[in-house]
């Protein structure tokens, strides 16, 4: 793991513009540079970098970022993989924590599988080649299944003798110990015989292409024997943390921009056949955050494939809600009865497997709306047990405009109160913030340098598509701007906002957790440094500053020089932005509670609670005429 200290080095060392600049042409206007962008094809510069604040935005397809997203974002690396590159281009040497000897051992023991799992695999691979048994048995059942030669050759299938030691045996001869052996898994612990005698091999592949572990199939036709055997997890392999066929499927899944997913190694080794590529296998269980936040390193839409069976469906809905929360594009296509990836590839061709897909894959969430609704059956007790647990999948979706969409759709189709609905998943919301919040410090710097070490997400999450939010985003930005500066008060502008703004207020998930770590460096520190954020390790964090500090416009250098348009100097009027900042913040909530305490004085039928409510309006309403006075602005009545 990179230590801190050369993290924030390497981060204070490179310049944004210097490392964009050795892929594209860039050109100085303003203070910014503009440049044609490397993310999609364009004519006219859409692509602009701001060296004062370290960021990059395309105005045509919306990147954005800081150095080290840029870097993973064009060449496809992970987080201390693109820290290693700017290391490298800078001439920094990397400092990584010191290790323990038990870490060391730990490193040389996971080489030491690895190099065995090589070694198994061109056995393996050897075994179906180029022996007798192998090509009657293993072959012969790869061609019942019609297999190319050149897709079993892509995905190293292989096949192992039905003999008591085969491979434990040659694997001792090439100098592994039968202790190692028995570790991997491809030992059995009490008779030293090979696991996976007598079956054909698909090995496992992590991201970077290495063989990590086996899963292989019982060619025999007991029943009583399980049909396929997986290695058991290893130090080099977590079953959770490994999507089958991913490596193969890398390239294609960024070039087509999303995912198709699986449940069986055939099936994906079918598609690709069939030339569908872009393409991983959750190989039977449910989906996990670790295997989702692979497939975010290559694409943010993903299209799950399943038996059309209840079995199917259940299985499809279990990763439902650790997908959604991730932020990704979701659809679901439930196979006809009775066939899977594999058989419908076979019997419909490429031609007939897109078409079906795209004539039936349907919005995952509104996919489970519609599910849970024909569950309830008009049970009223069912209706509620699905409202919550619909109401918990909300609350778990980030981007505030599509989760306001689907609430207003589900209460629509359920017929109860969408203000009701909105409350409680803002509530729940809120004491989720709160919980992470309430991490002792100690425990939440370990955590952040734990992600620092481990990160492996590229994305672009799209925090910005509900106008709702937008005053609570501008108390956002001003902090990042103009925190640090000094009213006329003789506050801080951070100061005068911690004073003004209530954290449960903020309803953007985002913003409540960037205003609660500002608050607390603030208290701990009295300092405030905007940088932390555009270069935090929290990828939702730093790409959502990148995005809220970009300038909103691209000017022409001819306005002043030759139409004498002058813009107004936003830094030297700082503290009427943050005014206006703070008072239409106050505004907007200050119209929600006067447009739920009307909607309760309609529905109100005891008259001493109404007139409760009128008074409570008439307060309201002197408070809405003095803020909107204070704010400039004209409420229409």
């Amino acid at each position: 793991m990179i230590a801190p200290d050369t993290i924030q080095q390497i981060l204070s060392v490179a310049r944004i513009e210097e490392v964009v600049g050795d892929f594209i042409s860039l050109k100085k206007r303003g203070v910014n540079y503009i440049g044609n962008c490397p993310f999609h094809e364009e004519k006219t510069p859409s692509f602009t970098v701001s060296a004062a604040k370290g960021i990059y935005k395309c105005f045509g397809c919306g990147k954005a970022g800081n150095v080290t997203k840029f870097v993973m974002e064009h060449e496809h690396l992970t987080y201390p993989e693109s820290l290693e590159w700017l290391a490298k281009k800078y001439n920094i040497a990397i400092a990584n924590v010191q290790l323990s000897p038990k870490q060391i051992e730990e490193q040389k023991s996971k080489e030491q599988l690895l190099s065995l799992n090589q070694l198994a695999k061109e056995y393996f691979v050897e075994q179906l080649w180029n022996t007798d048994e192998g090509k009657s048995i293993g072959m012969s059942y790869f061609k019942e299944r019609q297999l190319s030669e050149a897709v079993m050759k892509k995905f190293e299938l292989g096949y192992n003798p039905d003999a008591e030691q085969a491979f434990t045996n040659y694997a001792q001869q090439k100098g592994f110990t039968l202790e190692l052996l028995k570790s991997s898994g491809l030992t059995t612990q009490q008779r030293n015989a090979d696991f996976f005698r007598a079956r054909v091999i698909f090995p496992i592949h992590n991201v970077s292409g290495r063989v990590v572990a086996f899963g292989a199939r019982t060619l025999r036709k007991d029943k009583t024997v399980a049909k396929y055997f997986n290695s058991p997890e290893t130090e080099v392999y977590h079953k959770s943390k490994i999507l089958y066929g991913l490596y193969q499927a890398r390239n294609t899944i960024l070039k087509n921009d999303f995912c198709y997913l699986v449940e069986g190694y055939m099936d994906v080794i079918s598609l690709h056949q069939g030339g569908v590529e872009n393409v991983a296998a959750s190989s039977g269980t449910a989906l996990t955050i670790d295997q989702i936040r692979l497939i975010k390193r290559y694409t943010q839409n993903i299209v799950l494939l399943y038996d059309g069976d209840a079995a199917g469906i259940k299985a499809a809905l279990r990763g439902l809600e650790l997908i959604i929360e991730e932020g990704l594009n979701l659809k679901i296509v439930l196979l006809p009865d009775g066939e899977d990836p594999d058989s419908y590839m076979h019997k419909h061709g490429a031609q007939g497997f897109n078409e079906f897909v795209l004539n039936n894959a349907k919005d995952f969430i509104r996919f489970k709306i519609q599910f849970s609704m024909e569950e309830t059956k008009a049970d009223p007790h069912r209706k509620a047990a699905v409202t919550k647990d619909l109401i918990t999948m909300f609350g778990k979706i980030p981007d505030g405009f599509i989760r306001g969409e689907y609430i207003k759709e589900f209460c629509s189709l359920m017929q109860i109160s969408e203000e009701m609905v909105i409350r409680e998943v803002n509530n729940l919301m809120r004491t989720a913030l709160k919980k992470n919040a309430a991490i002792p410090s100690e425990d939440a710097s370990l955590l952040q340098q734990q992600s620092v070490g481990n990160f492996e997400e590229i994305s672009q999450p799209n925090f910005f598509q509900n106008p709702d939010e937008e005053q609570e985003k501008n108390i956002i930005r001003i902090l990042l701007e103009w925190g640090s500066k000094t009213l006329s008060n003789n506050k801080t502008v951070a100061e005068y906002l911690f004073d003004e703004v209530e954290i449960s207020l903020i309803d953007n998930v985002v913003c409540a957790k960037i205003f609660n770590q500002f608050l607390q460096e603030f208290e701990q520190t009295k300092l405030f440094d905007s940088s932390s954020f555009i270069n935090s390790p929290d990828e939702e964090i730093s790409a959502f500053v990148a995005e809220l500090l970009k300038d909103q416009y691209l000017l022409s250098p001819n306005w002043e020089s030759k139409h004498q348009i002058f813009i107004k100097d936003r830094e030297m009027n700082f503290e009427e932005d943050v005014n206006s900042s703070v008072h239409h913040f106050k505004l907007k909530k200050l119209l929600k509670l006067i447009n739920q305490n009307l909607q309760k004085i309609k529905t109100e039928k005891n008259l001493e609670e109404e007139i409760q409510l009128q008074y409570i309006h008439l307060q309201l309403s002197v408070m809405k005429a003095d803020l909107a006075k204070a704010s400039g602005t004209v409420i229409r009545k």
